[in-house]
């Protein structure tokens, strides 16, 4: 009989048998992929199997504690009641009532006395109370068949003088039986003397309710053992007899693991369920008592088969899938040709359209050689033929001009709206000074007709190089870093980018650029640039070069981070456009005015102080919690100045002026009041109670605290008090 191979012409024979060898390595591949991953599965459910038991056991044997812990101190509780009417014997019944009735697993109590310590009693007195039918039944327990003084917990508790637990036990006969435990400690007389045993009789019903409240799996169930092994709770999942199971935790099991308290024993289930899973652990205090859990693997491993049996549906479908992808290629290999010449002519349209995109860009540095004041430089590099990103400057009025922006998406449509953004820019901020304006103008100006719903983030800067105040505005793109002695970012508002809704206002803000300072922009494919393993870049990694090149020049900031992010991604594709520029402001800053308040010497004018500050401290772009520390610092030394400067009677003013050069706030505080120096005062021990601490000095630890330096000098017979602050910190 002839195959396929056999009737076909010769020159297809090859063809085919590749095919078909293809055909079968990929079966052979997705099987071991398939392998693997079914391998890999049963792994991890085994260790969430295992954290989720010892989570469940260790849970269960704190309940058991704990309730146990309950009743110990009920009796505890209890001691000094009992002890203050051991001269009445007959109060003993009521002592013994209130011994139980105030704890809810607590269902008896007895105090068995010592031999004749009551002569009047007997022998033998034990008062014993217990609930029943709602209430509290008291009486005297002991007759001429009950001996307590032989009963093993009474001896156990004599000879150590101490408390313990007993082991479980059955009370009552037939189903009216119920599974106790009791406490027992011993109880000494004022002079010391031990006079009798204590005990506490605890209903153990609630254990198979805590031990099977949440279980792992439909079949799983727990159960509890004595210290020795005995099973306390046991039945609790339709298992006819669990002591085959319990005799594993004493036996030589070859695949039984210990790990912290927690033993693991996997075992063969002869009630015809397969192969389990043990877990057990041990209470870590008296008493000792095994907590137990049981698991099945068919149920631990459902998911693993299900996954393994979708796994071979989805092959046999994958090799339908492929036999016809194959057949497809065939068809279309004779288009391959024509598709590589036209790819070949697109290539070289995008080529031309990149070399167009770029000559949009500033690409002379430095771009002012005649400038001393500004130092600048930037970098693009698309991650395809042509790219999204985008950066700007110009100087226009003794001011610079500058913006970044990053347009979503990649590829040709990215690069057509970069190019119109760029335009934009240009064409608004010839005649406007105002970023938010400059900004609010491209943002409608992108959102009409705007159907591929893209959009751009954006970053608007007007620097004025006399002063180095800055005005800006930020549309969703990434913080700009100011690279000075302390390197941070610039603080930015979180409006929207633009391209997204049509006719938003957009919130300008302001600050002072530090001289010696350089201002970082970059795009997000800085941060996020990936490694072969898809690791990021991060900004902390960024900002860790910016550290080390803080005082280098523009050009150095800029390509050492490019450097950077080249060597972490060495190997792997770029994922985004790389966008990057550096301003480094370098004109000798002096001090600018921030305005002047002037106060009378009353107090009730403190309000108005509180909206000087805010403004000042607006204007140069203080942090919320620097600003509030000067605002206290100042009103405090206004206050003072207020209260203290001036004669009582005399009417005199406070004056308040602020300035910045653009890296220190500096607030003024002068009045004409007699000469002060609170800066001479010493330091006030602020460990020393209130009461023994000298009266002052309080508000002038509480200025020095909250300021970044405080200074005093007298002039023109004015005191004058200057409170500093950082404004990069």
């Amino acid at each position: 009989m002839k195959g396929l191979k056999d009737i076909l012409p010769p020159f297809l024979r090859g063809k085919l048998a590749a095919r078909l060898g293809i055909i079968i390595l990929a079966v052979l591949i997705v099987e071991a992929i398939s392998i693997v991953q079914y391998r890999y599965t049963r792994k991890l459910l085994d260790t969430e199997l295992e954290r989720r038991a010892e989570l469940a056991l260790t849970s269960s044997a704190q309940v058991i504690s704990n309730t146990l812990k309950s009743a110990e101190s009920t009796m505890q509780e209890h001691l000094w009641d009992i002890r203050s009417h051991l001269s009445e014997p007959d109060s003993m019944f009521s002592v013994t009532r209130r011994l139980i009735e105030n704890n809810h697993y607590v269902v008896g109590g007895e105090i068995a006395f010592v031999p004749d310590y009551y002569p009047k009693k007997g022998r033998l007195f034990e008062p014993y109370a217990h609930k029943e039918d709602g209430g509290i039944v008291v009486k005297q327990l002991p007759d001429n068949d009950h001996d307590y003084t032989e009963h093993p917990a009474y001896i156990k508790t004599f000879e150590t003088d101490d408390s313990s637990w007993s082991d479980p036990y059955f009370y009552g006969r037939g189903t009216d039986s119920v599974r106790l435990t009791t406490f027992t400690c011993p109880l000494h007389d004022d002079e010391g003397r031990f006079v009798a045993v204590c005990g506490l009789d605890i209903d153990l019903s609630w254990l198979s309710d805590t031990l099977n409240a949440h279980r792992l799996y439909p079949s799983s169930f727990g159960f509890l053992l004595t210290e020795t092994g005995e099973p306390i709770v046991g039945n609790l999942s339709g298992q006819s007899d669990i002591s085959g199971i319990v005799s594993l935790l004493d036996g030589d099991v070859s695949d039984s693991e210990q790990g912290g308290n927690i033993r693991m024993v996997r075992f063969k289930d002869d009630s015809g369920k397969g192969r389990a899973t043990l877990y057990c652990t041990s209470m870590a205090e008296d008493p000792y008592w095994k907590v137990a859990m049981v698991s099945y693997d068919n149920e631990v491993y459902e998911p693993a088969y299900r996954m393994r049996l979708r796994n071979l549906l989805l092959s046999l479908l994958g090799v339908i899938t492929l036999f016809y992808i194959v057949h497809l290629f065939a068809r279309g290999e004779r288009n391959l040709q024509k598709a590589q010449i036209e790819q070949a002519r697109i290539g070289s349209e995008l080529h031309v359209a990149r070399d167009i995109q770029m000559e949009m860009l500033p690409k002379v540095f430095p771009p002012f050689p005649d400038r001393d004041d500004i130092d600048i430089f930037g970098s693009l590099e698309p991650a395809r033929e042509v790219g999204g990103d985008l950066f700007d400057f110009f100087i226009r009025a003794d001011k610079l001009f500058f913006c970044i922006g990053d347009v979503s998406g990649k590829g040709v449509p990215s690069a057509m709206l970069m190019a119109v953004t760029h335009s934009l820019f240009r064409l608004l901020s010839e005649h406007n000074d105002d970023p938010a304006v400059i900004v609010k103008a491209i943002n409608d100006a992108s959102c009409r007709d705007n159907e591929t719903n893209m959009f751009v983030t954006f970053f608007v800067g007007v620097l004025d190089l006399q002063t180095g105040h800055m005005r800006y505005c930020n549309a969703g793109h990434d913080h700009p870093v100011v690279v000075a002695a302390d390197t941070q970012d610039l603080p930015v508002v979180a409006n929207f980018p633009m391209g997204v809704f049509e006719g938003i206002d957009f919130e300008a803000q302001e600050c002072d650029l530090p001289t010696g300072s350089t201002l970082f922009l970059y795009t997000d494919g800085v941060t996020e640039a990936k490694d072969v393993t898809r690791k990021q870049f991060t900004k902390p990694r960024m900002v860790e070069v910016l550290k080390r090149e803080a005082g280098a020049d523009a050009e150095t900031l800029v390509k050492s981070v490019g450097d950077e992010v080249r060597r972490f991604t060495e190997g792997a594709e770029q994922s985004d456009d790389l966008t990057m520029l550096a301003i480094r402001y370098l004109k000798e800053a002096g001090e600018t005015g921030l305005g002047t308040l002037t106060l009378k010497n009353d107090v009730r004018q403190v309000t108005e102080l509180g909206a000087f500050i805010k403004s000042v401290a607006a204007r140069v772009g203080l942090p919320d919690k620097a600003a509030r520390n000067l605002r206290l610092a100042v009103e405090e030394a206004v206050v003072n100045a207020m209260s203290y400067a001036y004669p009582a009677g005399t009417e005199g003013d406070v004056t308040i002026d602020a300035g910045s050069d653009g890296r220190t706030l500096r607030v003024r505080i002068s009045d004409a009041g007699a000469p002060f120096d609170p800066t001479a005062v010493g330091d006030v021990d602020t460990a020393l109670p209130a009461k023994d601490r000298p009266i002052g000095g309080l508000g002038i630890h509480l200025m020095q605290t909250l300021a970044d330096g405080v200074e005093y000098r007298r002039e023109d017979e004015r005191n004058i008090l200057t409170i500093n602050k950082e404004i990069l910190t």
